[in-house]
C-alpha cells in the first residue's frame, strides 16, 4: 500500500482530460457494476491510472476494513494506521493524496493472538487506529469488535481511545465479543442504535471515561436493534439500564441465544422491559441446548401490541435427532402467551441431511415425519400452532437438504418432506380460513463449507505456530 501511495506522482502527465464528475460516475458505474466478480482488484488498477481515478476508487476500496491481529498480520496492522494518517508531500495541493481515515466506515477487529509481545504492538497500534477514525468531520458507523480478555488488563491508551471512538456521534452499530468484566457505565454517552453482545460479562466497578469528549452525554444510549448471547454472557442487562434511566425503550427488534433454563429465565424480564415497542423477536438454540418445562414461567406477550414476528431458529448438526429440534421449539412456543397482533411466525431447521439416493435408510427428517400422529412431533407442533388463532402466516425453512450432488434426487427429497409435513400438520388444510404454510429448503453453496475449512486449517496452523515460537522462547 505505500508502495502504491508513492507511486502515483509519477503519473502526474497522465491525467485523463474528463471532468471529474465524469470520472466520478466511470469509478461508482464500475463499483456498482453486477458482472464484475473481483470488484477491488479492478478498482486498484485503476487506481493506478491516475489521482483522479484513486481519490474516487478509495471511497470504496476503503470503505470496510478488517484487522485480524495474528503474529504474521502485526506489521499490516501498523501499516494500517501510518496510510490512515498519510499527508500529502505538498500540503494544499490537489493532485496529491491524504489519508484514508475519512473513507473508512466499517472496521472489523478480531485480537486472536496469546502472545504478550504482539498483543501489546497490536493494542498500540489499535490506539492509534481507533483515535484516528473519528473526527469533527467523519467518523465510523460499524464496529466490529473481538477480544477474549478482562477489561482491566487491556492496556490504558486502548481503554481511552475505544471509549472515546464509543462517543463518536457517527458510531451507530457496535459488535462487541468476549470482553470480561466491562464497566457498567460503557455504554453511557454513545450513540449506538444497533447492538450486538456475545460472551460478555459487566461488573459494577470504575470506567476510564473519554478524553476527548470531556463533557460527554450521562445517558444510555436509544437502541433499536438489540441482539444478545445469554449463553456466555453474564450481567449483560446491568450494561443496558440503571435505575429509570435504559437503553431498552425503543428497541423495535430483538434477538437472543438460549440454551438452557437459566438463559430463559434471563430473557423473561429483557422481554418485558421492551414490551411497549417490540416488533419482532428472534429466538436461536442448538443442539446443546436443553430446556425443562417444569422449570420455565410463561411469557404474556398479549401487552406487547406491536409484536408481529416471531422468528425460531435451531441450529443443530446431523448427529442429533431431528425430533430434538421439535421438542424444543413446542417448549419454547407453549411458553408465549400470543397476541393478537402476532401474524408471522418462522420457524428455522439448520441441520444437515445430507443423504445417498442408493441408501436403503430412510433421512432422520423422514423418519419424524412417519411415525404415528400420537408419537409425531410435527402433529405436536400442529397442536400448539392452532392454538394460536391470529397468526397468519407460518414460514419453516428446512436447512439443508441434501442429496451429495445430485440436484434431482435433492428436489424429490424436498417435495416428500414437504407433502409429509402438510399431512403431519392439517391445521394449514383445514376447513374455513386457515393460515398460510410456506416451506423452504435452501441448499448451502458448497464453496461456502470449503471457506469454512479453509479458515480452520488456517487458525490450527497459527496456533500451532504460535505455541512453537513461545517453547523457542522458553
Amino acid at each position: 500500500m505505500r508502495l502504491f501511495m508513492n507511486s502515483l506522482p509519477h503519473v502526474d502527465n497522465y491525467q485523463p482530460r474528463l471532468p471529474p464528475e465524469i470520472l466520478d460516475l466511470f469509478v461508482d458505474a464500475l463499483y456498482d457494476c453486477p458482472y464484475t466478480n473481483s470488484k477491488s482488484p479492478t478498482l486498484r488498477a485503476c487506481s493506478l491510472v491516475s489521482y483522479a481515478f484513486a481519490a474516487r476508487a478509495r471511497k470504496f476500496l476503503f470503505e470496510r476494513v478488517d484487522l485480524r491481529v495474528t503474529i504474521e498480520t502485526i506489521e499490516r496492522i501498523e501499516d494500517i494506521y501510518e496510510i490512515m494518517s498519510w499527508a500529502p508531500r505538498n500540503i494544499g495541493s490537489e493532485s496529491h493524496l491524504s489519508g484514508i481515515a475519512p473513507f473508512i466506515k466499517v472496521l472489523s477487529v478480531d485480537i486472536r493472538c496469546s502472545r504478550r509481545s504482539v498483543v501489546v504492538r497490536a493494542e498500540n497500534a489499535l490506539s492509534a487506529i481507533f483515535q484516528g477514525l473519528h473526527g469533527p468531520e467523519h467518523g465510523i458507523e460499524v464496529l466490529f469488535l473481538s477480544y477474549e480478555e478482562f477489561w482491566t488488563n487491556i492496556g490504558l491508551g486502548l481503554r481511552h481511545s475505544l471509549s472515546d471512538l464509543l462517543r463518536s456521534p457517527r458510531l451507530k452499530t457496535l459488535s462487541l465479543t468476549g470482553f470480561l468484566v466491562l464497566p457498567t457505565t460503557f455504554l453511557l454517552g454513545s450513540h449506538i442504535e444497533d447492538l450486538t453482545l456475545d460472551s460478555i460479562a459487566s461488573y459494577d466497578q470504575p470506567s476510564f471515561y473519554s478524553s476527548r469528549y470531556p463533557v460527554h452525554r450521562r445517558t444510555y444510549p436509544q437502541l433499536q436493534h438489540l441482539s444478545v448471547r445469554l449463553t456466555d454472557s453474564s450481567h449483560a442487562i446491568s450494561l443496558l439500564e440503571k435505575g429509570t434511566t435504559s437503553a431498552l425503550n425503543l428497541v423495535s427488534e430483538f434477538s437472543a441465544s438460549i440454551d438452557t433454563d437459566d438463559d430463559y429465565m434471563d430473557l423473561v424480564p429483557l422481554l418485558k422491559r421492551m414490551g411497549k415497542t417490540l416488533q419482532r423477536i428472534s429466538l436461536n438454540f442448538g443442539s446443546d441446548s436443553y430446556f425443562n418445562q417444569e422449570y420455565l414461567i410463561p411469557v404474556d406477550l398479549s401487552k406487547m401490541s406491536k409484536l408481529t414476528e416471531i422468528h425460531f431458529t435451531y441450529d443443530g448438526s446431523s448427529e442429533v435427532s431431528y425430533s430434538d429440534s421439535l421438542r424444543i421449539t413446542i417448549t419454547l412456543l407453549s411458553m408465549l402467551c400470543a397476541l393478537p397482533s402476532l401474524h408471522t411466525l418462522d420457524l428455522t431447521f439448520i441441520t444437515d441431511h445430507t443423504w445417498a439416493p442408493d441408501d436403503p435408510s430412510l433421512p432422520s427428517l423422514i423418519g419424524t415425519l412417519t411415525v404415528p400422529a400420537e408419537l409425531n412431533r410435527w402433529t405436536e407442533l400442529n397442536g400448539v400452532i392452532a392454538q394460536m388463532a391470529m397468526v397468519k402466516k407460518v414460514v419453516m425453512s428446512i436447512c439443508t437438504i441434501s442429496c451429495k450432488g445430485d440436484e434431482k434426487a435433492t428436489r424429490e427429497l424436498s417435495e416428500r418432506v414437504e407433502r409429509l409435513i402438510r399431512v403431519a400438520m392439517p391445521h394449514f388444510s383445514g376447513p374455513g380460513k386457515v393460515p398460510e404454510l410456506v416451506l423452504e429448503f435452501p441448499v448451502q453453496d458448497e464453496d461456502e463449507d470449503e471457506d469454512e475449512e479453509d479458515e480452520d486449517e488456517v487458525d490450527e496452523d497459527e496456533t500451532e505456530d504460535e505455541e512453537d515460537e513461545d517453547e523457542d522462547e522458553d
